[in-house]
C-alpha cells in the first residue's frame, strides 16, 4: 500500500465468488470456487504481475488487489472473469448446475490512496458491491469509488 500512497496511484479491489444456489452439492460448491479462482487468475494474467495480488478469502471468495488500476479497468477484469467462466469447458464430474455458475463480483477503487487510508473500508465497499451483485442472481459486476 505504501508504494501506491507515494505515487498517488489508484488501488482497486476485485472480489469474486460464485453465486451458489440450493441445488449445489458440497463438491459442486468447491469446484465452482476453484473455477472462479482460476478464471480470476487468467483474467489478471494480462496485467503487470507486480501490480496484482490474489488472495483467497474463505472457501469460495477470491480477491484481486490491483495497484495502479482504475475502476474502469478493474471492472473489465471482473467482466473478463465472467467471459472466461462462461467459455470454460464443463468440469469432469460436474453437474449442469455447476457449469451454469453465475459469477458475482464487487469492485471498489480508491484513487490517490490517502495517508491515513484504512484498507478495511476498501474491503467493506467491495463486499457491499458483492452483496448487491448476489441479489441479482445472475453474473454481475457492481463497482464503487471509495
Amino acid at each position: 500500500g505504501n508504494r501506491c500512497r507515494e505515487q498517488r496511484q489508484e488501488l482497486s479491489l476485485v472480489l469474486v465468488e460464485p453465486h451458489i444456489n440450493d441445488n449445489f452439492t458440497e463438491v459442486g460448491t468447491e469446484l465452482a470456487g476453484n473455477q472462479v479462482r482460476r478464471s480470476l487468475g487468467r483474467a489478471c494474467a494480462k496485467l503487470d504481475q507486480q501490480n496484482v495480488t490474489l488472495v483467497s478469502l474463505g472457501e469460495n471468495r477470491t480477491a484481486a488487489i490491483l495497484s495502479d488500476c482504475e475502476r474502469h479497468a478493474a471492472v473489465k477484469v471482473a467482466q473478463s472473469v465472467i467471459s472466461i467462466l462462461e467459455a470454460s469447458d464443463v468440469l469432469p464430474g460436474a453437474s449442469a448446475a455447476t457449469t451454469t455458475t453465475a459469477l458475482c463480483a464487487g469492485v471498489a477503487t480508491v484513487s490517490g490512496v490517502p495517508k491515513n487510508f484504512d484498507p478495511m473500508s476498501l474491503l467493506e465497499s467491495a463486499e457491499r458491491c458483492l452483496k448487491a451483485a448476489h441479489s441479482c442472481g445472475i453474473s454481475t459486476v457492481k463497482s464503487i469509488e471509495v
